[in-house]
């Protein structure tokens, strides 16, 4: 009769550890599975980035290209050639036409150890010729 709890506690013995196991095994497959996932995504996070940085390459070629278009566009130049072609018959401003705007600073930009700069500035009208440009 000694054998027979003997053979009962090995055999519950027997199947704990086969379930411990079978447990290991499950939870160690799943782990590997989701390390396997995850450097897939990974791997599809690295292809998105490079794609989007080849895209924000691009972007940024083509604004300098279009920036030096601009620029090269608004050049006097190209602006008085562009009035010729287009017959605009454009001459430069009359005195008449020509308006002076002057702004005082604002009080939150008035730095008092700086000088007032605009009290520096001689008087818009006399200081300019009728072309608009100062003279010096």
């Amino acid at each position: 009769m000694k054998n027979a709890p003997s053979s009962t506690f090995s055999k519950a013995y027997g199947s704990t550890i086969l379930t411990l196991v079978v447990a290991i095994v499950v939870v160690a497959g799943i782990g590997g599975l989701g390390q396997l996932w995850l450097q897939q995504q990974r791997g599809e996070m690295i292809r998105r980035t490079e794609e989007a940085q080849q895209q924000i390459t691009q972007v940024e070629r083509k604004l300098r290209y279009l920036d030096s278009e601009i620029a090269r566009v608004h050049r006097p130049d190209n602006l008085q050639n562009r009035a010729v072609e287009l017959g605009l018959n454009l001459r430069p401003p009359t005195s008449g036409q020509i308006v002076y705007l002057s702004r005082e600073p604002l009080p939150d930009e008035v730095d008092n150890d700086v000088p007032n700069l605009f009290a520096q500035l001689p008087d818009a009208p006399a200081a300019w010729g009728a072309t608009g440009v100062a003279s010096r």
